[in-house]
């Protein structure tokens, strides 16, 4: 039975993946967890019990995501699910054009996606990392803490070990012009080292519903880190609520001193320059 399941899942692995074009694939029924968990593929996979469940997800999230939908030997009953599919897909927006592989307008006020486009789509986050990065260090280190370079801050970064920041410092320096060294120094400084930091954010993310998202560094440079539009929604609702993250996120530039060199950092942000 155990050769039989796994050609199962090997098959039904292959058969998805023929589907160039589809991005979300939906397992339902009493055992999709089961064989969800199974099924190795680089596409994002939602398992539901009843189509209740299925719907409400789909109008929440999926929309505009290309959708397969494989149902169990138990599965519910799928005409509902597909024709709400039909519907959604119907409901074509005028930015459907938009040339970005993924993208959303989302109104904070209303809780409501305006328009969205390949929403649970995978794709490498770069330096929105750092939003994650900015709220663990808020949520875990104090204010006037003091930020000492290590040794396993990489030497590429052109910080010298040893040499001292105030925390607030670190924090303006990564979020207004995006620095990496910065980033890496406040991960070790919470953390004790990036490992152990990459640990939280995994954690953090999980706790804010942040289901199709994983980190392996603090800056953003691997092209490991995986997260779509939906999630980074659920990350700026959160992010857009603390007061100093949102206060840092707006300035234009910033000079500070270490105890080596003095530095001045200007943002990346271009929209608000």
């Amino acid at each position: 039975l155990g050769k039989l399941e796994v050609k199962l899942h090997e098959e039904i692995a292959r058969y998805i993946d023929k589907f160039e074009d589809i991005d979300v694939v939906v397992f339902s029924g009493v055992f999709a967890e089961k064989m969800a968990a199974q099924i190795k593929t680089d596409k994002t996979v939602l398992t539901f019990k009843d189509s209740e469940e299925v719907l409400t997800e789909l109008e929440d999230i999926v929309q505009e995501d290309d959708v397969l939908l494989v149902k169990g030997s138990r599965g519910v009953t799928m005409d509902v699910v597909s024709e709400k599919i039909k519907q959604i897909f119907r409901a074509k927006d005028d930015l459907k054009d938009l040339r970005a592989g993924c993208a959303a307008i989302f109104d904070l006020d209303a809780d409501k996606y305006i328009f969205r486009k390949n929403i649970l789509k995978r794709y490498a986050p770069a330096s929105n990392t750092k939003i994650v990065t900015a709220l663990l260090a808020l949520e875990n280190a104090n204010l006037d803490d003091e930020v000492i370079i290590s040794e396993e801050v990489p030497a590429r970064w052109k910080l010298t070990a040893g040499e001292k920041f105030k925390f607030m410092d670190c924090l303006k320096g990564m979020l207004i012009a995006s620095d990496n060294a910065l980033a890496d120094a406040l991960a070790v400084h919470v953390a004790g080292s990036v490992a152990e930091f990459v640990k939280m954010m995994n954690e953090f993310v999980n706790k804010i519903g942040m289901k199709h998202t994983g980190f392996v560094d603090a800056w953003g440079g691997s092209r490991k880190n995986f997260t779509c539009v939906a999630d980074m929604i659920k990350l700026c609702k959160v992010a857009f609520k603390n007061k100093i993250f949102m206060s840092i996120v707006g300035m234009e530039e910033y000079k500070f001193s270490s105890t080596v060199k003095e530095y001045t950092f200007k943002t990346t942000n271009k929209p608000i320059t």
